[in-house]
Formats: structure tokens, C-alpha cells, sequence
């Protein structure tokens, strides 16, 4: 997954056998939740951050919190993510609270293959631009995953299409094919 951050701490990926992550290039397959994590930028999301809630809703699982408490109420563990027994390799492209994303100038080498060398087979984005258009940044997934068919990139479709005029919907880079 790359995106705004990740709340470490948070119950949900929270590891007592190996408190923080292993930040890379160091991989910890034997991690609970984050087998690395990648802060080019920086390392945090802050409580809410929209990296977290993207990461919880796909492999978030509770465990002990990171203040030593013993177990998290059973009502936070009824709403685990989709694959609460998945991990990540976490990939960090926004500095602090700031607006925008720094991505990595070359997706297929200093984004993707990092990810896929870490172990990860599917790469979550949800982020992109309001272009419609066939960009680089599009044609980079594309290369990519010509590449390596054995990883499958999604990418959100995108926010900014108009309820009058749907054809601006969807972003790059999820004009890629």
C-alpha cells in the first residue's frame, strides 16, 4: 500500500513481539502486520489519517495495544478489515499533514519493485490525479504489470467527475489498463 502515513501504534497493526515496524530497506516477514515500511518522508499519519483507515480496512486485525493492555474489546474485532489475516509493506508518500503526495519519480523501479521485492502481490493505491487522460504515471502500472503479472496494482478510480458529466471521473493513474 502506499499512502499519507501509518499509525503504527494503532491496535490494529500493533505487534508486542516486534514493536515499529522494520523500516526498510529491512524486511520482517515474522511481523504481525507491517513487514516494512518505507518513510522516505516521513513515518506517521497521525490518529485518523487516511493511511491508516485504507490500510484497517484491508488487513487491520487487533491485538494487544501498544500500551501493554491485554486484549481490545470484542466489538473492535468484529470490524477487522477485509483480509484480517493479511500484511503490508507500507509505502509513505506524504510528508507530515501537508496536502499532497510526493510519489517516487519512477513508479516501476523506486515504487512497485520495492513492494513486489518485499514480498506483496497486491498494491493498493487510493490516490490519483483529476486527469482523465493516459499519463506516464499510468503507463508505468501498465509497464509494470506487463512486467510482473503476478502482482495485481488497483488503483481508486478518482473523485472529481461531475454527476452531470461523468467522463472526467475517472483519474490517472486508473486510466491505466
Amino acid at each position: 500500500v502506499g499512502d499519507t502515513g501509518l499509525d503504527i501504534d494503532s491496535c490494529l497493526f500493533w505487534d508486542a513481539a516486534f514493536p515499529g515496524p522494520p523500516f526498510a530497506p529491512k524486511i520482517n516477514a515474522s511481523n504481525r502486520k507491517i513487514v516494512s515500511y518505507k518513510a522516505d518522508l516521513d513515518a506517521s499519519d497521525g490518529i485518523g489519517g487516511h493511511g491508516t483507515h485504507v490500510v484497517g480496512s484491508i488487513i487491520g486485525s487487533p491485538a494487544a495495544s501498544a500500551d501493554g493492555e491485554d486484549a481490545v474489546p470484542l466489538a473492535v474485532t468484529e470490524n477487522n478489515g477485509m483480509a484480517p489475516g493479511a500484511k503490508v509493506a507500507f509505502f509513505d508518500i506524504q510528508a507530515g499533514t501537508g496536502a499532497g503526495l510526493d510519489l517516487p519519480d519512477d513508479l516501476e523501479e523506486d515504487y512497485f519493485r520495492w513492494a513486489y521485492d518485499a514480498g506483496a502481490r497486491i498494491h493498493s493505491n487510493s490516490w490519483g490525479d483529476d486527469s482523465n487522460e493516459y499519463t506516464t504515471t499510468a503507463s508505468e502500472v501498465d509497464s509494470f504489470v506487463y512486467a510482473n503479472p503476478d502482482m495485481l496494482v488497483l488503483i481508486a478510480a478518482g473523485n472529481s467527475g461531475a454527476a452531470d458529466d461523468p467522463r472526467g471521473t475517472i483519474g490517472s493513474p486508473a486510466t491505466c489498463k
